[in-house]
């Protein structure tokens, strides 16, 4: 019921301003609640300072007015004056302590409203109490002082403009009333000109409410965005988390089944020798001939996918030892010559007399990489392999006339399961 309450009251308020132009979106009610939480929040943090500077001003009214009004007249309604502010500032203190200020936003508001317009009916029987018999001077200083008052008021109540509203019309209407009814035609003519201040005052103010209100509402706003981004963020950090782990489980399952795995690729290999010993005719053995090529590829590509593996679930230790790059390179020419000769392309490897320190097992892997993929992009040409001295370091390069990495995608060719000119 009090959020049926609440929504009610800021139903009430849209329609006499809160709801203007600047309002960026309309809320539902239990998010309304909660800007009319803030809007009291606004108002009552304000008033203490603002009612007793109110009250401070008060004994000086009294003090200069006492002639007009008698002084038993003044304290009385000084007394009065006191009591109607102490009022909203014990209501400001029991709202901020509340742990809970939803389920109370409603009655609060409502009670706010009808103690700022009693706080401003006491202050707009000032002038009933000394306008009879005030000089043109105390006259001068009532229509300044209540201007001020007006002023003060509008500082802190505007978030809540029913409060504003109430305050300010019994503040000045009687004023109004009271300097109509001398029928003295400046003093009517100043009555008008306060009922068009309470016009214009209520005015602004219900602009300036409206843009309290889209403040509030913006800030929640902002408030659920990060959220929903810390939460976003957290949910895409935690499927990063775990498909990182997946692969990683992957990637160890293949290292330790990478010996089993390579079980039937190798006997396959076995039993195609067998069968090359054995009497076939020509189509047998070109058939043969194409098992055995077919073979060979599975196997190299299952072999690099099971170092691969191997090296990204982390079980490959590098074994860094003294070795001589020249019998790498001899052993690889053996290896892969044979398939630049097929292409028609040269294939040169220069000598070498360095000796470097690394694992000679994972230069060999890297280096039959590179130098099988220059000759299966190269159609004419040739593929040259060296190396040379930088400083303390050597430099393995591998240079050929195939068709190249565009500047732009040199960096792809080292993301994981990319390859260029492959969008599948």
């Amino acid at each position: 019921m009090q959020r049926g309450g609440a929504g009610w009251y800021a139903r009430s308020m849209t329609r006499t301003g809160l709801g203007s132009s600047a309002t960026p979106y309309r809320l539902s009610w239990p998010q309304a609640d909660r800007v009319l939480v803030e809007q009291l929040r606004l108002v009552h943090t304000n008033a203490p300072v603002s009612f007793i500077g109110a009250d401070l001003v008060a004994l000086i009214a009294a003090w200069v007015l006492s002639g007009a009004a008698g002084r038993v007249v003044m304290v009385a309604w000084m007394a009065a004056v006191l009591v109607f502010s102490a009022l909203p500032l014990v209501l400001a203190v029991w709202f901020l302590r509340q742990a809970d200020p939803l389920a109370s936003s409603a009655r609060v508001a409502a009670a706010t409203v009808v103690l700022y317009t009693l706080y401003g009916a006491v202050w707009g029987a000032l002038p009933w109490l000394t306008l009879n018999r005030a000089d043109p001077n105390e006259v001068a200083f009532l229509i300044g002082f209540m201007a001020g008052m007006l002023a003060g008021g509008s500082s802190f109540m505007v978030p809540v403009l029913g409060a504003f509203a109430g305050y300010c019309m019994l503040l000045l209407l009687p004023l109004a009333l009271a300097l109509a009814l001398t029928g003295q035609t400046a003093y009517v003519a100043l009555a008008a000109g306060v009922v068009t201040a309470v016009v214009v005052s209520i005015a602004q103010a219900s602009r300036a409410a409206g843009s309290y209100r889209a403040m509030i509402e913006l800030r929640f706003a902002n408030v659920e965005l990060v959220e929903r981004l810390r939460l976003e963020s957290e949910s895409a950090q935690r499927a990063r988390a775990d498909a990182e782990a997946a692969n990683l489980a992957k990637s160890k399952f293949l290292a330790a089944a990478s010996h089993d795995l390579r079980q039937p690729v190798h006997a396959q290999g076995l039993f195609l020798e067998v069968l090359a010993r054995s009497e076939l005719t020509e189509e047998q053995r070109g058939v043969l001939t194409n098992a055995r090529a077919a073979g060979t590829a599975s196997g190299e590509m299952l072999n690099t996918l099971l170092d691969f593996s191997r090296i990204e679930a982390g079980v490959v230790k590098p074994q860094v030892a003294p070795f001589r790059l020249q019998p790498l390179l001899n052993k690889i020419e053996v290896e892969l010559a044979s398939l630049a000769d097929a292409k028609g392309i040269v294939y040169r490897s220069r000598e070498t007399r360095a000796v470097v320190a690394s694992d000679a097992a994972l230069v060999e892997l890297i280096l039959r990489n590179l130098v099988s993929n220059a000759i299966r992009y190269t159609e004419t040409g040739g593929v040259l392999i060296g190396c040379r001295r930088r400083g303390a370091a050597v430099e393995v390069e591998v240079w050929d006339t195939g068709i190249g990495i565009a500047p732009e995608h040199q960096q792809d060719v080292f993301r994981e399961f990319h390859q260029l000119g492959n969008p599948e």
